[in-house]
């Protein structure tokens, strides 16, 4: 198990009490999906780990394996030709409203910003935040009952 799995479930149950648990590029509601929302990464955690839990560089779309027409998917380059395309200038479109960005260039030098003032994520940091989205899943969660 990835020492990241703990902490990434916790996000994303804290994500979907916080924005509503349907795929924010399409609106599809988790319920309505046969697998759970994903977080997904406006600049890939894999470049930027330090934007791994940022809220900013984060959201909840859906993703399966096998499933090409999900967004999810799509934004990783799942099938090819017009269809697709146009699906990623959408998705890419979405991402900007949602994030109240320009276009994609403000969004991502705004993103590249944000990344300086993030640390790096250490076990005891990791730790911290696994924490924390414990704790504000919960605060939501009591709320809502």
């Amino acid at each position: 198990m990835s020492k990241f799995k703990k902490c990434d479930d916790l996000y994303r149950n804290y994500l979907k009490f916080k924005r509503g648990p349907q795929c924010e590029l399409c609106g599809k509601s988790e319920n309505a999906l046969s697998f759970p929302l994903s977080i997904f990464h406006i600049l890939s955690k894999g470049s930027h780990p330090r934007l791994r839990y940022a809220e900013e560089n984060t959201l909840l779309s859906c993703w399966t394996k096998g499933e090409s027409r999900a967004c999810h998917n799509i934004w990783h380059g799942a099938g090819h030709g017009a269809w697709y395309d146009r699906r990623r200038d959408e998705i890419k479109k979405r991402i900007c409203e949602l994030r109240d960005a320009r276009d994609w260039d403000d969004l991502n030098t705004t993103l590249l910003q944000a990344e300086k003032y993030q640390d790096r994520i250490t076990k005891i940091k990791l730790e911290g935040l696994c924490y924390y989205y414990k704790q504000e899943y919960e605060k939501l969660r009591s709320h809502n009952v």
